[in-house]
């Protein structure tokens, strides 16, 4: 919408917090018929080697258990690898300022090729190459 600021202050109160138009409404409720349970397993089977691996590397600190498609990691050094990450094309979250998890990185399972990318960059933290 084009309007006043004082308008849209007062719209962005009794809006949805994510907007999203009528056509991808109707597609993403066709979507929910389908079966994802293929998808669902690999998620988990990739979280699970993920998890396993990173308790393996000297750069990681903590692993804490996940039953989300992501992963939550406490580093030595989070800012090296968050931008060595950044650097390889893997998208990460610096989860460092919150309370509770400083020094911490979300890891979102991605594809077993991306994840192996990650593990890779990570792996030669440890090892001297940084």
């Amino acid at each position: 919408a084009f309007a006043d600021p004082g308008i849209i202050a007062l719209m962005t109160r009794v809006k949805y917090p994510y907007n999203i138009n009528g056509t991808t409404q109707e597609i993403l409720l066709s979507e929910l018929d389908k079966d994802i349970s293929g998808n669902v397993a690999l998620i988990v089977s990739e979280r699970d080697k993920i998890i396993d691996e990173m308790e393996r590397l000297p750069a990681v600190v903590r692993v804490w258990p996940s039953d989300a498609n992501f992963v939550l990691v406490r580093f030595d050094n989070p800012r090296l690898v968050y931008e060595l990450l950044i650097d390889a094309g893997i998208i990460v979250r610096d989860r460092s300022h919150i309370p509770g998890c400083e020094g911490c990185l979300r890891i979102t399972v991605g594809l077993p090729e991306e994840n192996r990318i990650m593990l890779d960059v990570i792996s030669k933290i440890g090892n001297g190459c940084f």
